[in-house]
């Protein structure tokens, strides 16, 4: 499975490529120097492909923020529907609402991590849930 910051410059990359734009053409586009870009995609020597950078691109290409985390690895529903009937169960017990965003921002958290190679245990899930929702 890609980490997010593969996943980040996989969607540059193809993103760049369907719009068919020069590297240092995105580079102005973003307000960055083609040096930067370059080592923004760069798979031998790539610098940090974070958070900031990341809603700054898709800021400046006018594209949906967090477009660039999306995988496109099929859902495993078994495990989404565990992670949605957690964060449910949680709400519940403590008679709590989350705003509708908030939710789905656990819920894709939580999912990312159940679906990693370094899985949390579910006590560690109702840990984060916990975590997040007091």
């Amino acid at each position: 499975m890609d980490t997010l910051e593969e996943r980040r410059r996989k969607n540059m990359r193809k993103i760049i490529e369907e719009k068919g734009i020069k590297p240092g053409d995105f580079g102005r586009l973003i307000d960055r120097n083609a040096s930067y870009v370059s080592q923004l995609l760069s798979e031998t020597r790539p610098c940090r492909f974070g958070e900031k950078i990341a809603r700054h691109i898709e800021k400046c290409m006018k594209l949906r923020k967090g477009i660039l985390d999306d995988s496109d690895q099929k859902l495993d529903l078994k495990t989404l529907h565990f992670v949605i009937n957690k964060v449910e169960s949680a709400l519940n017990k403590r008679k709590l609402n989350l705003a509708p965003n908030d939710k789905t921002q656990l819920i894709g958290y939580l999912y990312e991590l159940k679906t990693s190679n370094d899985a949390p245990s579910d006590y560690q899930i109702r840990k984060i849930i916990a975590d997040y929702i007091t």
